[in-house]
Formats: structure tokens, sequence, C-alpha cells
């Protein structure tokens, strides 16, 4: 038996935490940036870069908590308990150590706060455990990023003599950045789906080459339509790997899936793409929860993981 999520999260709900973002943060962002094109940084963009910094903090988390709570799954809500000062603390101090260990505290800082969201939301009680380490996800951003971006700026300096300067070179780079990129991403996603719930364990069945192959094809295609194709990317994208999800326990294991209407979908999204483009932002509420509750509303789970 299918049992499909909800989304109830609405616009009118969200519109005054956007306005706010809106107002203190991207506007005042975009006027520093323009006057400040091609001059170095002065006090009032430093000063500006910090209030905006904490005001994305605050507000990334509400826009968090909206969503989390806006989701339902047979009429019960999730709910998400977290402190929002306590999730400012953990991102202003990880910001500090990542900058200072010149990004390698990184993958302990996406653990912590990712832990925390998970380990704060509950359904029917019960809350939900991430499982995956930073340890594990340092490794995937060494070998997965780090080592093949500094092959490929070895590469690069060499290709990009103006001696030797060939016009396709960029172009080529580009293929390879997006070769490289694709395998770390589905590995940092493939790390965030490590999750515990009750005696049940949600992780991804998939075959890596695969799934990377897949990706890769459609964000190719998203790249070669100039960015036509890429709302139907996404949602190929989202498919392949939500009929992936899996929630297991000895004896038993429950799927996850998705009901896709390609076009239908693809014309819904840039409609709502478009009306934000239209309004210079300010439908992205709605727009925001339209979306959300489209896809939740086709995205099921077999049986009941809470029994």
């Amino acid at each position: 038996m299918k049992n499909y999520f909800d989304f109830n999260l609405t616009g009118k709900k969200f519109f005054p935490y956007w306005i706010v973002y809106f107002l203190l943060a991207i506007v005042p962002n975009a006027i520093v940036n323009s006057q400040g094109q091609g001059q170095s940084p002065g006090v009032l963009s430093i000063v500006v870069g910090i209030f905006v910094f904490f005001v994305y903090i605050f507000m990334y988390f509400y826009f968090i908590k909206l969503t989390i709570n806006g989701v339902s799954l047979k009429e019960k809500l999730f709910n998400f308990n977290g402190d929002v000062f306590v999730f400012a603390g953990k991102m202003l101090i990880g910001t500090i150590l990542s900058m200072i260990t010149l990004f390698i505290y990184m993958p302990w800082f996406i653990k912590d706060i990712t832990k925390y969201l998970v380990n704060n939301t509950s359904y029917k009680g019960n809350n939900f455990d991430f499982k995956a380490t930073g340890g594990s996800l340092f490794l995937v951003f060494l070998l997965g990023f780090l080592v093949p971006m500094i092959i490929i700026g070895v590469i690069m300096s060499q290709a990009m003599d103006p001696m030797n300067f060939n016009p396709i070179l960029p172009m080529i780079m580009s293929l390879v950045m997006l070769i490289v990129m694709v395998p770390f991403m589905y590995l940092t996603y493939k790390w965030m789906v490590n999750i515990d719930y009750k005696e049940y364990h949600i992780t991804w069945k998939t075959d890596a080459v695969e799934s990377i192959m897949m990706i890769f094809g459609q964000m190719l295609l998203a790249i070669i339509t100039i960015g036509i194709y890429a709302p139907m990317a996404y949602l190929k994208i989202f498919k392949y790997f939500i009929d992936r999800t899996v929630a297991v326990k000895e004896g038993d294991e429950r799927n996850f899936g998705f009901d896709i209407d390609p076009m239908n979908d693809f014309l819904f999204i840039w409609g709502q793409l478009l009306l934000c483009i239209i309004t210079l932002l300010i439908y992205f509420p709605w727009a925001f929860t339209k979306i959300n509750k489209r896809f939740a509303q086709r995205t099921f789970v077999t049986g009941e993981i809470s029994e």
C-alpha cells in the first residue's frame, strides 16, 4: 500500500519570512555589490556582509523549520523543535573553524549542522537520528573533490599557457570539471541519506556508476539547452533517487517512490519560475510552497515505517 506525503505550508504563511530576508539580505547585498564592482571591499561592504551573514543564518533556520513542519504523512505532521540560537552558534563556530583551518574542518561542520537538523526532527513523537560521520565526508571531500581539483589545476595551468593556447580548451576543462563534480555530488548526497527512524535505517540502494552516469547525462542536457531542460533534469534525478530510497530493518524493507507526470510537471515548474522572475522574486513563497506540495503529494512510502 502506498502512503503519500503532503506539504501544508502556504505561500501566505511563508511570505512574511521571505520579505524580511528579501529586504534585509538580498536588497542590501545587491546594492553594495553594484556600487563596489571593480573596487576592493570597503568598510561598508564588510559591515553589510557580516550583517547579511547573520540574517542568512537566522532566516535559514526559520525556512528549514517552516518547511519541515509543513510536511505530513498520513495526516500526521513532521515536527522540528530546534533552537534558533543553538543553530546560530553552530553555524558561527563552524564557519570560523572552517576558515581558520582553510576549510579542512568543513566536513565536520556539515555533519554537525545536518545532524542537528535531522535529530531535532520527529514524526509521531519519534526523532530521526543522523548516522553519518565527519570523517567519512572528509574522505569524500579529499578523494572526490580536492585531489581531482588539484590535478585539474595543474593541467589547466599548463594548458592555458598563451604560447600553447587552444580555443576549445576552456570548453574541455568545463566538461572535465563536470565529470569531477558529479561523482562528488553523488557521494555527498549518498552520505547524507544515512538516517535511523526507530528500528528502521533509511538509505539509498543505488549503483554508483549507474547513478553518476544518470546525473551526468541530465546535467549535460540542462547545460546544452542553456537551462531550459533544467526542471526536467531535476524531476528525473529526484525520481531516480527517491525510487531507490529504502527504509530497512531485519526482515522488512519499505520502499519510497515518486509518481512523475513529466510534461505537466515540467511546465508547472517553469510556470512558477517565470512568475518569480516577472515579480522580481516577490512571488517566490508561493512558487516554493506550490512546487513542494506537488512533489510531496506524488512522493510515497510503501507501508508504515512508524509501526
